[in-house]
């Protein structure tokens, strides 16, 4: 869904006093000496070019913690050697508008080159990139009383910063921070942002910099202020942010009153929803839009406070250096929001991979047991191939503790094997969806050494950048053949706490995809906005996930591109429930092509599947509602509740596709395989490993090893043996092994 934001529609422009904000993306001055960066689509994938040729993205980042973020302090020094050696060039640094950004209104640049000489130092050919952290400083705030967040679950509270701490410490607490729909703060520390790059662009340490990386936000990656267990913003500004895009979207009261069913509301004192309001939730998992839309229009413009920030930031960014930039941010996050997507996570997905001012997106391996330990999906937060899709580089964070690190020796040896296994994945993992990496350096701010200091890692490190370089210079061709679709704009019609939603947080978002790289096939993720971009012809099996929005639009789409050619389409729990203006049931039989029905729950659900040669259970650990079972004569029914015999997962075959329905998530690699495999999807190896595949290789990650039959897509088969708790790599023409 296509949106403007307010610089967009004008309405800010008076306030924002600047025709610097607005136009298509202006040329930068012309070059000076020092190096060019731009990312573009080269051989199918978005590429990172310097000085116009391309260059595989792994880079080393130093920590923000003390002890671990000075260049030229001793530690620093030593790990930043290490990646040289390594044959890494690309090297990340913090710098804090904080640190150098004074009350006199002066900025004081000498640490930003001190900074920078300290990776030069090390490496004289090091092509920097500059995390700008673009917070305002605490005197800032406390001069600005009207502009900072405000909580709706509580009053701000002053948490004084004493010693050697992270200047990002307290951000999940209510401290003090500047609203992200604060003009004044956008304005001044966006001029700042333009003094910082007009001053060091044109210098010996500016000439080997090549990327600006804008940070803000809870641990700088653009989460709102404090949201994992506070409510923000019903501050000032928030609340004039909110009425200028209520005006922008409804243009009179009349409309919104229509809108909100509240006949007493006005544009000029529309009120920011509070906690009763947020909580308040008329059908179960789902929000009514006729009846609770105040808080679906709030949490849509809390989201584009954000990403209006994020793209001003950027453009000031490119605008201001004196030759081609690279500009990029962390965002698009989706998996483990632990149940705060509204309020912290990042919806306005569409917003920013449409932006020509922002290159790349950042985002860790998701966080958890499930995707991080051996046998996890390792798989990014974000939604790789939507980035892909736009041209934009995904650099996903390595930030995983090595299990061997700071152990006791006899502990760290045998924990060295699972620090490989999870390293190789992790990386194969971004080459196989065509994006890079970097690897984040926490080590330092939890021990006496970074996390990559041990000789054996560093090989590791050294070895798959040899390996990958090589393919990266290939064409990249993607080898997925089945798609899970994922939305944003659902959340705007969802609950928006953990304690009522056992069910699409935790399991339809987090877990699902862990099964699906456990399914013995080859996946792609992507953004149900990009419909329209997706290579449809690739995939025989595609999984519409949280996709209970469903414009008319979209509806159009889905039928003509995707329900055709003979594809399976599963639809999951409530799919198309709502299409923005209301929540019907027959919305879902509308998109599906099978006839559902609300079923009352009196347990928490548990199923078994009934498909022929397949045994499986699905089930919830709470009930939940409303809950859907299929009531459809022409559909096989393939599970059943276990208390009920309700028919909770079933097929139907209709004209140019087959539908799969159920009314559980699917959390069984058994169960995925199955299905993957009866819509004609290849399957590498049996349910259980996990598999990544593209960009020329195939790597299978596994707890249990053992001996396997591996299939390759072009019909070549290999009899191997895995060593347990193991990740190998293989040339997905050949079949050789190339690490093991």
């Amino acid at each position: 869904m296509k949106r403007r934001t307010l610089l967009q529609a004008g309405s800010l422009l008076p306030l924002m006093g600047g025709a610097a904000l607005t136009g298509a993306a202006a040329q930068p001055a012309p070059s000076a000496p020092g190096l060019t960066g731009k990312v573009a689509m080269h051989n199918g994938r978005a590429t990172l070019f310097l000085n116009d040729s391309p260059v595989y993205p792994m880079i080393y980042s130093l920590t923000d913690t003390p002890g671990g973020r000075w260049t030229w302090e001793e530690i620093p020094r030593e790990n930043i050697e290490n990646f040289t050696q390594a044959g890494v060039k690309l090297i990340q640094v913090d710098i804090w508008l904080e640190y150098i950004w004074t009350a006199d209104g002066k900025m004081d640049m000498e640490l930003v080159y001190r900074q920078i000489r300290g990776v030069l130092a090390v490496n004289p050919q090091a092509a920097i990139s500059i995390r700008l952290h673009v917070n305002a400083p605490a005197w800032w705030n406390k001069a600005n009383p009207d502009e900072i967040t405000q909580y709706a679950n509580g009053p701000v509270a002053d948490i004084p910063m004493r010693g050697l701490q992270r200047l990002l410490e307290n951000d999940l607490e209510r401290t003090p921070r500047a609203s992200m729909a604060s003009l004044k703060w956008r304005v001044e520390a966006g001029e700042k942002t333009r003094e910082f790059c007009e001053r060091l662009a044109p210098t010996p340490e500016g000439a080997s910099v090549y990327a600006i990386h804008p940070a803000s936000g809870v641990y700088h990656e653009w989460h709102y202020w404090g949201f994992i267990e506070h409510d923000p913003d019903t501050g000032l500004r928030m609340t004039e942010f909110f009425r200028l895009w209520l005006r922008d979207k409804y243009k009179s009261d009349a409309a919104l009153q229509a809108a909100w069913n509240n006949p007493s509301v006005r544009l000029a004192t529309a009120a920011v929803p509070g906690m009763a309001e947020r909580r308040t939730i008329s059908d179960g998992l789902f929000r009514d839009p006729a009846r609770e839309r105040q808080v679906s229009d709030y949490f849509e413009c809390h989201h584009l406070s954000i990403t209006d920030s994020i793209i001003h930031f950027c453009r000031i960014a490119k605008q201001s250096w004196n030759r081609p930039l690279v500009t990029g941010v962390f965002y698009g996050y989706f998996f483990v929001l632990f149940g705060r997507q509204q309020t912290g996570g990042h919806l306005q997905l569409q917003q920013v991979l449409n932006s020509p001012w922002v290159d790349y997106l950042s985002a860790p391996i998701a966080y958890g047991k499930a995707f991080r330990d051996v046998g996890g999906s390792g798989q990014p937060r974000g939604l790789p191939e939507s980035m892909r899709l736009h041209g934009k580089l995904l650099l996903d964070e390595m930030d995983q503790e090595p299990p061997s690190f700071g152990k006791e020796p006899k502990v760290a040896a045998t924990l060295l094997g699972d620090s490989v296994a999870t390293l190789r994945r992790n990386l194969a993992q971004a080459h196989t969806q065509g994006h890079g990496l970097w690897f984040y350096d926490f080590g330092p701010g939890r021990a006496s050494k970074g996390w990559w200091d041990d000789a054996t890692l560093m090989r590791e490190i050294t070895a798959m950048r040899s390996l990958f370089a090589p393919y990266y210079d290939r064409p990249h061709e993607p080898q997925a053949d089945v798609a899970l679709v994922y939305d944003t704009d659902s959340f705007y019609y969802t609950a928006a706490y953990g304690d009522q939603d056992p069910v699409i947080g935790p399991q339809l978002v987090d877990l699902l995809p862990t099964h699906a790289y456990r399914s013995g096939a080859a996946i792609d993720i992507f953004h149900l906005g990009d419909l329209g971009r997706a290579e449809w012809h690739r995939y025989k099996c595609v999984v519409f996930a949280n996709c209970f929005l469903l414009t008319p639009a979209q509806r159009d789409a889905i039928r003509r591109c995707v329900a055709k050619d003979g594809r399976h389409i599963v639809w999951l729990v409530a799919p198309g429930y709502t299409d923005g203006a209301r929540i019907d049931p027959g919305l879902i039989r509308d998109i599906t092509g099978i006839h559902v029905a609300r079923h009352a729950l009196d347990a928490p659900p548990q199923a078994t599947i009934t498909a022929p040669g397949l045994s499986a259970k699905l089930q919830v650990g709470k009930s939940f509602s409303p809950f859907f079972t299929v009531n459809d004569n022409s559909a096989a029914a393939l599970g059943r509740l276990d208390s009920s015999g309700a028919t909770v997962l079933a097929r139907k075959r209709l004209g140019g596709h087959t539908a799969w329905f159920s009314s559980l998530p699917p959390l069984d690699d058994g169960l995925l395989g199955h299905i993957f495999k009866e819509a004609g999807a290849h399957i590498y190896v049996p349910p259980g490993d996990v598999i990544h595949a593209g960009g020329g290789i195939l790597c299978i990650h596994t707890v249990t090893g053992g001996e396997r039959d591996v299939v390759l897509k072009n019909g070549k088969r290999l009899r191997v043996s895995l060593p347990p708790r193991s990740t190998t790599i293989y040339d997905a023409q050949s079949g050789a092994a190339l690490i093991k």
